[in-house]
């Protein structure tokens, strides 16, 4: 995820980094480049600016409103490019998944894990085919008594882990009962909590 021109620090232990890192980056950046001066908070507006016709490979420039709160005062600007940052991990993507409603287990968005969730002695089951799902499964797996990793047979981003860790159980698609999930071949295990590692929801604002 590095910006042009400077290099992201490594992420000594998985492909998501720590908020933390990425704050520290852009404040690097940002002090590298001397751009603290141009940095503006509360924007009231972005939208892009949309000639009849764009030439091949310029794309269109971007009006943007801020609001200076120590000033009172509202500030107009054109840019030739604009990042929008403004978060994705709000509206969790849990399509299919009514059944979370009527199941009698805890159950969070890969983002929203309780940080004081005790892992050791439980049952865990992810849902997803993607990198946080691995990544989440990998670091449960170092603690919890087992995982399950639930996974579409025809995504493009499977992986394995079983391999790697004796109390990984995985398998595709499942349905549930009461104690726990039913697996592709019929037999059930039980589960004390559930993670979506499903994608999120978003949109701009423009």
């Amino acid at each position: 995820m590095a910006l042009e021109g400077y290099l992201f620090p490594k992420c000594p232990t998985s492909s998501y980094c720590d908020a933390a890192v990425v704050r520290g980056y852009l404040k690097d950046y940002a002090h590298h480049f001397d751009l603290l001066f141009s940095i503006k908070h509360r924007v009231n507006s972005v939208s892009p600016i949309l000639p009849a016709s764009l030439a091949p490979g310029v794309g269109p420039q971007w009006h943007v409103t801020v609001e200076n709160l120590l000033e009172q005062s509202s500030e107009s600007m054109t840019f030739d490019a604009a990042l929008v940052c403004s978060g994705k991990q709000h509206r969790p993507v849990c399509a299919g998944h009514t059944w979370l409603v009527h199941l009698q287990r805890k159950h969070y968005p890969q983002h929203a894990v309780p940080q004081s969730e005790s892992l050791q002695e439980q049952a865990y089951r992810t849902c997803g085919s993607g990198l946080s799902s691995r990544d989440t499964s990998q670091n449960m797996a170092k603690e919890a008594q087992k995982v399950i990793i639930s996974q579409r047979p025809d995504s493009p981003q499977k992986f394995t882990l079983s391999r790697q860790f004796h109390n990984i159980l995985e398998t595709g698609p499942v349905s549930y009962s009461p104690e726990g999930v039913v697996l592709e071949d019929e037999t059930e295990e039980a589960v004390d909590v559930i993670i979506l590692c499903t994608g999120f929801k978003f949109d701009f604002p423009f």
